[in-house]
């Protein structure tokens, strides 16, 4: 739900910013945005810090995230676009697929839910640690994910369109969101007495989410998808 209402939200501020205003103008008309978003950028990140809950922190990663989303529109350039579109379908997967292995891990209390209880569940949960690694991987713009490559464009995208201080924002904030997403994998790799999450009634449900989500992320790092059919729309 938090992908599609950010998807909407890009949607028509694409629009409006490629469609309603004129050239010339757009670019001072629509400072303060940039602005927002290298605001989303740092905070999100930092608020990640302090998290004790996956929810919460992947909600924070959410305000970032859409901080990269929006800095890959500046200067309203079609590139920026393709990859403003690229980075938000990756993220959709990278969230869902974060969000999926909590799912599965989770029982009546919310386990899943909990960063304590991921201490240790390398050794408990193999295949889940490993999967949530790569999310929070690709969450933080590592090699080799999807989050890598749309970061790499996003900075090359508001470079080329003269708004390069945005790609120093980015990397700012990549680095504060590294630490905060190793936190949580040094915890899954840690030797924990924590008893492991039992698997509710949706397990099955949530792992082929898993699954399906860790091929794209991956995938997505070699085959970038770029659909230059919805250009027409925001022209």
């Amino acid at each position: 739900m938090s992908v599609a209402t950010k998807a909407a939200t890009v949607a028509v501020f694409a629009r409006f910013a490629y469609a309603a205003l004129p050239a010339g103008i757009s670019g001072r008309l629509l400072l303060p945005m940039w602005i927002l978003a290298a605001v989303s950028m740092i905070a999100g990140n930092v608020g990640m810090l302090a998290q004790t809950d996956l929810k919460r922190l992947l909600a924070f990663s959410g305000i970032a995230q859409i901080g990269y989303v929006v800095a890959a529109l500046a200067g309203a350039t079609s590139l920026g676009l393709r990859y403003a579109l690229y980075y938000l379908v990756a993220y959709a997967f990278m969230n869902l697929g974060a969000f999926a292995v909590a799912a599965a891990l989770s029982d009546d209390g919310e386990q899943g839910s909990r960063l304590a209880s991921y201490r240790g569940l390398a050794r408990r949960r193999p295949f889940a640690a490993a999967a949530m690694t790569v999310f929070l991987v690709a969450l933080a713009g590592l090699p080799p994910t999807a989050g890598f490559l749309g970061k790499i464009l996003i900075l090359s995208s508001s470079a080329l369109a003269g708004y390069a201080w945005l790609g120093g924002i980015l990397l700012v904030g990549t680095a504060i969101s590294i630490y905060a997403y190793a936190k949580v994998v040094r915890l899954m790799y840690e030797p924990g007495e924590t008893s492991a999450a039992r698997a509710g009634t949706v397990a099955p449900l949530a792992w082929a989410s898993v699954a399906v989500c860790l091929v794209f992320v991956v995938a997505m790092a070699f085959y970038p998808f770029t659909p230059s059919n919805v250009l027409p729309l925001v022209k």
